[in-house]
């Protein structure tokens, strides 16, 4: 399945940086997940939603393929991880979730 069905937007940070993504878990379709690219991103996450479910919130991950405001073509690594709280565990590349 595409990003681009998973409903994924952009989270900015102070300052208009583009910190992270977030997208509806594909695996129960009720909550929404989210990745930290940058360090504001993560202390962002932590101090507003401190119990969201998803990843590990220390972690960081890189982002490739970003075309400007387009989701289609997106690399995300390492795996995104949220099975710890039930919910999806796997990857994003060239926009494909798997």
């Amino acid at each position: 399945m595409r990003l681009t069905t998973l409903d994924p937007r952009w989270y900015t940070v102070t300052g208009g940086i583009r910190a992270g993504l977030t997208f509806v878990c594909p695996h129960c379709w009720t909550v929404r997940l989210g990745v930290a690219f940058h360090p504001a991103g993560r202390d962002a996450i932590n101090a507003v939603e401190p119990d969201t479910h998803g990843p590990t919130r220390d972690a960081l991950w890189s982002i490739s393929g970003q075309d400007g405001d387009s989701f289609d073509h997106i690399t995300v690594h390492p795996s995104v991880d949220a099975s710890g709280a039930g919910h999806w565990h796997g990857y994003i590349k060239d926009g494909e979730v798997t």
